[in-house]
């Protein structure tokens, strides 16, 4: 459900994230499932994953706190957490959390035949074919912490292989030049 109800994020935050319940649980290295009870609020601190020391921007507190939209989704947590308290998202009965192979083996491979991938693909398809406004796929990047052209590119298929995305050559364009070609466009 946590792929599904919510934008999915690499398995590496979900073999990773420790919970935590106050502010003074969180630290700036560790990602996190941050349970506010008081709003009833659940968010994804992302301070590790593949695109962290890419780019700069996913640094940024405004990148790095997600916030799990879906009501029933973020009332399933909360529930969870208080019925089965833990330090990891997903731990072993060791108390230690699962490796990268094993939570997909166990939570995706095993009993649907899938992983990360499918279903990132699958939620960006599917979020594509409902919503075409840009702003709402850029905010869909953002949750799910990859660049709208990745979506476009290796999700959605909307970009062709080798193909230049116009992202791309605006940024190599000077002032003038791109108003040119904005004004071209609209």
């Amino acid at each position: 459900q946590m792929c599904t109800m919510q934008p999915p994020l690499r398995n590496d935050f979900y073999c990773s994230a420790k919970v935590a319940f106050t502010k003074k649980q969180l630290n700036d290295t560790d990602n996190f499932v941050y349970c506010d009870r008081r709003a009833k609020k659940v968010y994804y601190i992302v301070n590790n994953d593949k695109v962290t020391n890419r780019h700069s921007k996913y640094k940024l507190m405004e990148n790095k706190k997600i916030l799990i939209t879906n009501k029933e989704l973020t009332n399933i947590i909360l529930e969870n957490f208080k019925t089965y308290p833990r330090t990891y998202l997903f731990e072993t009965q060791n108390k230690e959390p699962y490796s990268n192979d094993s939570i997909y083996i166990v939570l995706l491979y095993k009993p649907f035949n899938l992983n990360f991938d499918i279903l990132r693909s699958s939620f960006v398809t599917n979020f594509y074919e409902t919503h075409s406004d840009y702003k709402s796929r850029i905010e869909l990047a953002r949750q799910m912490r990859h660049e709208h052209t990745t979506a476009e590119k290796n999700y959605a298929k909307m970009i062709p292989d080798g193909a230049v995305s116009l992202n791309s050559i605006m940024k190599k364009l000077n002032d003038a030049e791109r108003e040119f070609l904005h004004k071209l466009l609209n």
